[in-house]
This record gives C-alpha cells, sequence and structure tokens, in this order.
C-alpha cells in the first residue's frame, strides 16, 4: 500500500492518489467556519519523515486567492503538475481541507474523470512548517457501513470513500468524532515554508 506516498503527494497530494484510489471524498463541502488561510500564501517544499527534501523535488505554491472563496494551489514534482482549488474549514477544534482538481498536466483524461469531488484532510501550520493528513478511507468506508455517514465505497480495502451527505450532516460528524479514529497510522506529510509573498 502506498500510504504514505499518498499523503506526501496530496498536500503534496496528486497523482499517487487518483492510481491508488485509498482517500476520502465528497459531493458536498461540510459546513463549518470556512475561510482563505492566507498564511499558506508563498511557496513550500515537501519533506521527507526525517525533514530532508522529498526525493521527487516536490513544491508547493499557494497564490493568492482570485475571490473570497477558495486558494489556488498548485504543486510540482518531477513527473508534471496539478492545479486545485483549495477550501478551508474549521469544525470545532478540526481544521480541515478540501481540494478539488481543475487541471493536471499528468494525465490525458478530462479532470471530471479524475476527481470531479472535492478530496478531504486535515491540516495544521506550525510556524514555517505545515502538517497535512489525508482521511483515512478504510475508517470511512466502516462509517459508511455503520450508517454513520452516507457515501459509496468502493469494494477493495483501500478503495475510494465519496460521502454524500449534506453539509450539515457533514459538519455534525467532524465535530463529534475524534481526529484519532479518521486518520491512518501514517505520520503527516510535511512541508516547509520557502518563500512568503511581498506585501
Amino acid at each position: 500500500m502506498r500510504s504514505s506516498r499518498i499523503v506526501l503527494n496530496l498536500v503534496v497530494l496528486a497523482a499517487a492518489v487518483f492510481l491508488s484510489g485509498c482517500y476520502v471524498a465528497t459531493k458536498n463541502l461540510p459546513a463549518g467556519e470556512a475561510f482563505v488561510d492566507r498564511q499558506l500564501i508563498g511557496a513550500w517544499e515537501a519533506l521527507n519523515q526525517d525533514g530532508s527534501p522529498s526525493s521527487d523535488m516536490t513544491f508547493l505554491h499557494f497564490m493568492k486567492p482570485v475571490n473570497d472563496g477558495e486558494l489556488v494551489l498548485i504543486m510540482v514534482d518531477d513527473r508534471g503538475a496539478n492545479t486545485y482549488g483549495m477550501h478551508s474549514i474549521k469544525i470545532g477544534d478540526k481544521q480541515l481541507f478540501a481540494l478539488k482538481l481543475m487541471s493536471t498536466t499528468k494525465s490525458d483524461k478530462s479532470v471530471e474523470d479524475e476527481e470531479p469531488n472535492y478530496i478531504l484532510g486535515l491540516y495544521e501550520v506550525k510556524g514555517d512548517e505545515i502538517n497535512f493528513n489525508l482521511l483515512d478511507s478504510r475508517k470511512f468506508k466502516a462509517f459508511v457501513a455503520a450508517h454513520k455517514l452516507r457515501g459509496k465505497a468502493e469494494k477493495s480495502d483501500y478503495g475510494k470513500v465519496t460521502l454524500t451527505g449534506s453539509p450539515q450532516e457533514l459538519a455534525d460528524f467532524f465535530a463529534e468524532t475524534d481526529v484519532k479514529s479518521m486518520i491512518g497510522d501514517e505520520k503527516p506529510a510535511r512541508a516547509r515554508r520557502i518563500s512568503r509573498p511581498k506585501h
């Protein structure tokens, strides 16, 4: 399973997510305190767990928003580039990201064929470092099976889960559910800031 690679490549999150299918997506953004996280704006370098630069030369560039709804994230590595729209949502003590693929150089498929929904995870900024966790698809498959969430799960153990609940249903679930029960055992993806915008 490529879960540690998945985490490093969605934000560092990219083609590995689509190749593996091991992530949680949603048709609707969870209700909550949506905001544009301007502390992310600038350039970041993805790190290995030992703090060294990622071997695939992955860089993240969060661009100043063109509107108040989302940041634009361009992720570049040694295989190409992906562009995402990123929403930040606070629900209780949790800070979620929701990424939607806007364009990619890594596939001949259309964006809609790759992933038309929002990919969900949790993140935290600590000074000039940022940590990301994807939601664990195996755990969310169990939540769907237990009718704690509405959604569709692929049959394989590590298949993608797509949530279909309403924004408020999703917000209620995230508010009530402990973080450890939503993420896997992998360490979070890490990136270090390398430049800030000039104001």
